[in-house]
């Protein structure tokens, strides 16, 4: 949020300057007076990197469309553009617009990083696979009463991201606040992750107590489902730079009921490691899990 107030107050105060460099009395005969054209793209080049476009250019894509602008504005100029000291103030122009075109782009990009933290803080799932304990419980029961019935294995896995390791610095009267939010903001972007590489079958929801993640996984045994939790906690450290740890309970070997297999995953959670890239290395496939078969349970 620091690093959007500042940039937002560069740019204003570039602005302030850009589009009143003419006022500046340096040359003998008045002001360095840019020509008509030079500001039109200057505002092009503030307004293009805010358009809130879901594909947004490259700055270098901007930047070749700003200069290409810029020229054109040049030729159907009424002034000169190189001769005498009209060099210098066509060369000016360029300066102004492409650094506005860069103070745009760093204040589009913190307000992308903005949009993109509140929607996390809000725990939208758009692929729809992440839901709440109340919403998968039927689908949690078909899965267990299957496994019984065919004597089928089946793991719960229970991921739990650690939040002090982004290294947060809090003000004492809003430590709550602040902890509170990032936690849930680390568990979104943890879900999004794991989601990601979920099976048809798989089943993940966030945990009734704060910041975990519980993923229900059909068809796998307790060996394959650790080497799956290695895999996923190494996956995060290395792509978001947060440390996780996990837990794994098995059916029917741990427990055979539900609540009981998340109640040992849980008693193994407490003593379970953060898994470290010196530990593990990712194999070439991220899970090497087969798709489980679909079968209903009438």
């Amino acid at each position: 949020m620091a690093t959007l107030h500042w940039r937002i107050m560069i740019l204003l105060a570039w602005l302030a300057f850009f589009f009143n460099i003419g006022r500046v009395d340096i040359v003998s005969d008045g002001g360095l007076n840019l020509t008509a054209g030079t500001y039109v793209v200057g505002l092009l080049a503030t307004l293009l990197p805010l358009v809130p476009l879901r594909l947004k250019q490259s700055l270098l894509a901007l930047a070749a469309l700003i200069s290409a602008l810029y020229m054109i504005t040049l030729v159907f100029s009424s002034t000169p553009v190189v001769d005498g000291v009209h060099i210098y103030l066509t060369l000016t122009g360029a300066f102004m617009v492409l650094t506005t075109l860069v103070l745009s782009y760093q204040v589009g990009q913190a307000l992308e990083e903005f949009r993109e933290a509140v929607e996390m803080l809000t725990f939208s799932d758009k692929g729809g696979r992440l839901r709440n304990l109340s919403d998968v419980q039927e689908t949690l029961d078909i899965e267990m009463t299957r496994s019984r019935r065919a004597g089928r294995s089946l793991s719960v896995m229970l991921f739990q991201a650690d939040t002090s390791s982004l290294n947060m610095t809090m003000h004492r009267l809003v430590q709550e606040v602040q902890r509170s939010m990032m936690q849930r903001y680390v568990l979104a972007i943890t879900a999004k992750m794991i989601s990601q590489y979920l099976r048809r079958t798989d089943v993940v929801f966030e945990d009734p107590k704060p910041g975990r993640l519980v993923l229900l996984a059909p068809e796998t045994g307790e060996e394959e489902a650790t080497k799956v939790g290695e895999r996923i906690a190494l996956l995060v450290g290395e792509r978001l730079g947060i440390n996780v740890s996990f837990s794994t309970a098995a059916f029917p070997q741990q427990a055979i009921t539900f609540e009981d297999l998340l109640n040992v995953a849980e008693q193994r959670l407490q003593s379970a490691p953060v898994v470290k890239e010196e530990v593990l290395k990712l194999d070439s496939e991220i899970l090497e899990l087969k798709e489980a078969p679909v079968e209903y349970t009438t």
